[in-house]
């Protein structure tokens, strides 16, 4: 004999597993798109030691999608990747002058970010020679030189650090 309400518990199982599939669905989705990961990881999280496998497939994915270079710069850099990092910052700063509105936002927002990294490691180093912290400051203004080659202040200085 087949209990009355067999019917209602396999229907509310059927129900329950379609609603599952139909929630996990978009989350199994964006696991699988480096992008979404990286912009998770990066923006979201600020967990960048996370992103950047992520941000790295990304770049190596969207090469000239500008999001993609943006979100995986910034998590190089924020990982001390200084040179990959620079690679898509100056991707997008030679594009300012783009008919793209998405390319002009991003190319503007990697200058001034790159410009960011490059201040502070720049101004970092300046108080490490004011406290004699020679090899230090060399290290500062190495990196401030590398995730924004053509700022030649930070060359001269780090010149002229004993």
């Amino acid at each position: 004999m087949i209990p009355k309400n067999a019917g209602r518990t396999a229907l509310a199982t059927a129900l329950l597993a379609a609603l599952y599939v139909t929630i996990s669905a978009p989350a199994v989705l964006a696991q699988s798109d480096p992008l979404a990961n990286c912009k998770y990881y990066t923006k979201t999280q600020q967990d960048f030691e996370q992103g950047l496998d992520h941000c790295r497939a990304a770049i190596k994915l969207y090469p000239e999608d500008p999001e993609a270079r943006f979100w995986g710069a910034y998590c190089l850099a924020e990982t001390g990747k200084w040179d990959e990092a620079w690679e898509s910052f100056s991707w997008l700063i030679e594009r300012k002058e783009s008919k793209d509105k998405k390319t002009r936002k991003h190319a503007k927002m990697a200058d001034d970010q790159a410009l960011y990294y490059y201040q502070r490691h720049f101004n970092r180093g300046l108080e490490l020679v004011e406290g004699e912290q020679y090899e230090e400051a060399f290290g500062e203004f190495d990196g401030a030189t590398r995730v924004y080659p053509p700022k030649a202040e930070a060359d001269r200085t780090r010149g002229s650090t004993p």
